[in-house]
């Protein structure tokens, strides 16, 4: 009887184990970390102004930031957008290259050329409604 419950265990297992194998595990990309000054026309946004990162077109939103929730940050922001690099591509992510628009308080204040930076850097933009345009920016890279 002691064999005949060892080998329908086995069994069992190896069914668990044939179950388990389309499954795939994933790593998610380290985010690219947009930060800088926050101003509505010249004056420091003030708290509770919403940053958003958005894709143009569709106006997804792939980030927010509320000036002021993070008393490290001041009138400052920070805004991780999510990454993403290998297929099938994940809704809410973006990629290296994306176009990306980022809305202060509701009003467009940056089109980033060039588009969303590399996966784990970080870009300073200070943004303002009245700089609107397309805006260089420079990209440094992280440790994690």
């Amino acid at each position: 009887m002691n064999r005949t419950i060892v080998v329908l265990m086995h069994l069992f297992a190896a069914l668990l184990m044939a179950m388990a194998l389309p499954a795939r595990a994933s790593i998610d990309a380290p985010s690219h970390i947009y930060y800088g000054s926050a101003t509505l026309f010249g004056v420091p946004a003030p708290a509770n102004t919403l940053v958003e990162a958005r894709a143009p077109g569709s106006g997804e939103v792939l980030a927010r930031y509320v000036i002021g929730s993070n008393s490290h940050m001041g009138n400052s922001y920070r805004i991780d957008i999510p990454m993403d690099q290998v297929e099938p591509r994940i809704e809410g992510r973006a990629r290296p290259g994306d176009p990306l628009n980022i809305y202060l308080g509701g009003q467009l204040a940056a089109e980033v050329s060039g588009g969303v930076g590399a996966v784990g850097a970080t870009t300073r933009l200070d943004l303002d409604p009245q700089n609107t345009g397309p805006v260089p920016v420079f990209c440094g890279s992280i440790l994690r």
